[in-house]
């Protein structure tokens, strides 16, 4: 007999579908003609001063910055979406807070001088920018290595958690709320992306149920070492019992089980 996990479809939470969707319009402008955008940098006592001009008519994406800071539009205007759906039109000259994590895109309407402000002591340019930024994982030569991709985007989750490397390790490896089960033709083994990863030793169809990646509060295998990827193979649903793996497309026998962990941190907040 085959057994066969109900699941409720679950669709995509605004905030994630509006960053699958400027990450999306990232990595095709990215492979357009680029505009030269000379950066400024100064320095004062604990403060890092980042200043740039936008051509008007320039279509851009921000990078994603590790911590809060704030944000000053001396002149101009320029029209930008946020994570949240919001179109804003900023109009200098304003101030504002920015806030970790979060990835946005604009349309300079004029040309616009926007400042940003970190808190930070070091002030070589070297380091400075891998201290306060989040690599972009869409970047063409980044894009083309996948476990460089997928490593530059966890780092960019981990940021609009709000949380440091060591906190998300704490609770990761906890040992307390785990429980195994039978894979059922899957098995836990080194991971090109990190650590172990979670592969299938057969082929797998769209759509299919993996198995339980957590039952009531415990985490299984497959809750603990799928590993994340923004382009994923799977993702995570609900179910009567708590939370399943289930595939997004085809997967052939020996590959890795990868899924989006904002999606599955997503699902898991709502069954909080």
């Amino acid at each position: 007999m085959e057994a066969r996990v109900a699941f409720r479809p679950l669709t995509p939470p605004p905030v994630l579908a509006i960053r699958q969707a400027i990450d999306g319009a990232e990595s095709v402008m990215l492979q357009l003609p680029q505009v030269e955008i000379p950066i400024r940098h100064d320095f004062a006592d604990g403060l890092y001063g980042r200043e740039i001009l936008i051509p008007a008519g320039t279509c851009l994406t921000g990078k994603v910055h590790r911590h809060a800071d704030l944000n000053f539009v001396l002149y101009g205007e320029i029209e930008v979406l946020t994570e949240r759906g919001d179109f804003k039109r900023v109009t200098g000259p304003c101030w504002f807070p920015g806030k970790a994590g979060a990835k946005q895109i604009g349309r300079a309407i004029t040309d616009t001088l926007w400042i940003t402000v970190h808190a930070t002591c070091n002030r070589d340019l070297e380091t400075l920018e891998d201290e306060i930024l989040v690599p972009s994982p869409w970047s063409p030569h980044n894009f083309a290595t996948g476990k460089l991709k997928a490593h530059l985007d966890y780092e960019c989750v981990v940021a609009e958690l709000g949380m440091t490397e060591e906190q998300v390790q704490a609770q990761v490896t906890c040992e307390e709320d785990r429980v195994d089960v039978d894979l059922q033709g899957l098995e836990v083994r080194p991971s090109g992306i990190h650590g172990l990863g979670v592969f299938t030793l057969c082929p797998r169809s769209a759509g299919e149920v993996l198995g339980p990646a957590r039952l009531g509060i415990l985490r299984t295998q497959l809750g603990r070492f799928t590993n994340h990827d923004p382009c994923p193979n799977a993702e995570m649903a609900e179910a009567p019992e708590g939370i399943c793996l289930r595939t997004l497309r085809e997967i052939p026998p020996g590959a890795e089980i990868t899924v989006n962990y904002r999606q599955s941190i997503a699902v898991a907040r709502r069954l909080a």
